[in-house]
């Protein structure tokens, strides 16, 4: 449970630098000489944002689901030690208790286990897709601020 709640501490992290960046770079939009870069690279920015956001719903929805397949497993065993009646004989009884009592263990060491290990593989590609997202939009708001058309111009005739 602990590698969870730092994977999500740190997506939280990156969409609050994100929202950082992106409100800053709407104080700087009349210095922008590229509007349509500009408009772009914050879009870019706000999708970031909105794709961590969802990340985030999607891995909580997913600990809840789990939590409740367990909780649904372990009403079964209950349900199952409320069968027993007085009226069955000790050996069933016995034996009816060590067979639930080896499915409590298997359900306890699920749970301690965290249940399905790949359900981290997706965070580390949302982390990954996230930084990306906000490196590109960030360089295409820092580059409207450039004149590009004398840039290009300066290369085109220092290659000529």
């Amino acid at each position: 449970m602990k590698k969870l709640e730092i994977e999500l501490w740190i997506i939280y992290k990156v969409i609050t630098v994100i929202g950082i960046i992106a409100g800053f770079g709407f104080t700087a939009l009349p210095s922008a000489k590229t509007f349509h870069l500009f408009l772009f690279g914050q879009f870019i920015l706000f999708l970031t944002i909105a794709i961590g956001i969802f990340w985030i719903k999607k891995t909580f929805l997913d600990e809840a689901s789990d939590y409740k397949s367990w909780m649904h497993s372990l009403g079964q065993i209950i349900d199952r030690r409320m069968k027993i009646s007085s009226r069955d004989t000790i050996e069933d009884v016995q034996k009816e208790m060590h067979a639930l009592e080896a499915k409590e263990l298997e359900l306890i060491q699920e749970m301690k286990k965290g249940g399905n290990d790949n359900k981290g593989d997706y965070r580390i590609t949302t982390l990954n897709v996230l930084c990306y997202l906000f490196i590109g939009g960030s360089i295409m708001l820092l580059t409207s601020f450039l004149d590009v058309s004398k840039i290009v111009e300066k290369l085109i005739l220092k290659f000529l």
